[in-house]
């Protein structure tokens, strides 16, 4: 059994494949299971594992985004992290291979917004996002930029594609608030990114705002919206 100290696992307990995580008294442990452990095989007992670990994976994605993750932190309680917290919100919104419009980037309390047009392709994504308005207590003197985050799921793989699905994460570059007019965000893929984008059929992206400071903290954020 291995002590292990890692935010990214948090305090998961339970087990995937012949992994167990365990919590004792604060600290943190990952084994092997017993020989004689025999996971359920029956098809409840499959989806539950396929789904958790479906969870898991876009909760890492969530999480390598450091904006949002610092928004997810703030709340946090106890000896919760992010991570899980992550986890616990998106696992009922989440079949054991498909991604429901439900998904949340973002915690709840996000100021909602509408979005004009969305364009995914593997060039760039773009999304033209609409009056935000002044009703949301976003402060142009305290949040004098804006990014777009965004997470794309690609599915129904073309020939000769191995893996079932993929995840690409994305980040605008910061713009300047501005809430009186729509605003368009654009987001170049990578060389490797597009080489992925062009693998699968179907595409969806989730997408969601974030207000930052003049240190680059996120203050506000939107409730998530999907295109796709």
């Amino acid at each position: 059994m291995a002590d292990i100290d890692n935010e990214l696992l948090g305090n998961l307990s339970g087990s995937i494949g012949n992994v167990t995580f365990k919590n004792n008294k604060g600290k943190k442990y990952v084994a092997a299971k017993p020989g004689s452990f025999l996971p359920g095989s029956d098809p409840e007992s499959v989806a539950r594992r396929d789904k958790f670990g479906f969870t898991v994976r876009l909760s890492k994605h969530i999480n390598n985004i450091n904006y949002l993750k610092a928004v997810w932190k703030k709340h946090v309680s106890g000896n919760t992290t992010p991570f899980n917290l992550m986890i616990k919100t998106n696992y009922p919104r989440i079949s054991p291979s498909d991604l429901s419009d439900q998904i949340a980037l973002t915690p709840e309390g996000g100021f909602d917004i509408a979005i004009n047009s969305v364009q995914l392709n593997s060039s760039d994504v773009q999304a033209v996002v609409d009056v935000i308005g002044t009703n949301n207590g976003i402060d142009l003197l305290k949040e004098p930029y804006i990014v777009m985050a965004s997470i794309l799921f690609l599915n129904n793989p073309k020939n000769g594609t191995t893996d079932a699905d993929a995840f690409i994460t994305l980040l605008s570059a910061p713009q300047p608030t501005d809430l009186s007019i729509e605003t368009t965000f654009n987001i170049p893929l990578s060389y490797q990114e597009k080489l992925v984008f062009n693998k699968y059929r179907d595409k969806k992206g989730f997408f969601c705002l974030i207000t930052l400071d003049a240190d680059d903290n996120p203050v506000h954020y939107s409730s998530t919206f999907v295109s796709g």
